[in-house]
């Protein structure tokens, strides 16, 4: 979302600037370098968000396996839990525990899967660990 506005505001602020000193130059302003100043530091800031957002982005997507479309999905999961009252999430908490723990005894996953599967937070389970190849 905000890389579109960044976006947006870059390529909207170059239009500007590229007007502004057109329209300075055609029109005889004397005073059009000084408006393009404020513009000219909006679209290199916007421009640079931009860019660490590109970068953010590019540095999840190598090191994690969730992707942006789970991203919005996480988000919605960590509203819904914050939303439950501390003994309610204890108690998932202490369901998930038993559940994972009697899946490790009987072998069905991994120790190392259990142990992903324990460091999950509440709501994150089935994000985190569908794409898991380990079982």
């Amino acid at each position: 979302m905000y890389f579109g506005f960044a976006l947006l505001a870059s390529v909207l602020g170059t239009m500007t600037a590229v007007r502004i000193r057109s329209e300075g130059r055609d029109g005889a302003v004397q005073t059009w370098d000084q408006w393009i100043i404020p513009v000219v530091i909006v679209t290199v800031v916007s421009s640079a968000f931009a860019l660490v957002l590109v970068a953010v982005r590019f540095w999840h997507l190598v090191s994690t396996t969730t992707s942006f479309e789970d991203l919005d999905e996480l988000s919605a999961r960590r509203g819904r839990v914050a939303g439950l009252d501390e003994s309610e999430r204890e108690a998932i908490r202490a369901d998930l525990a038993a559940a994972i723990d009697d899946l490790e005894q009987r072998g069905l996953v991994s120790a190392s899967t259990a142990g992903r599967a324990r460091r999950a937070e509440l709501g994150t389970l089935a994000l985190t660990m569908e794409s898991a190849s380990t079982v």
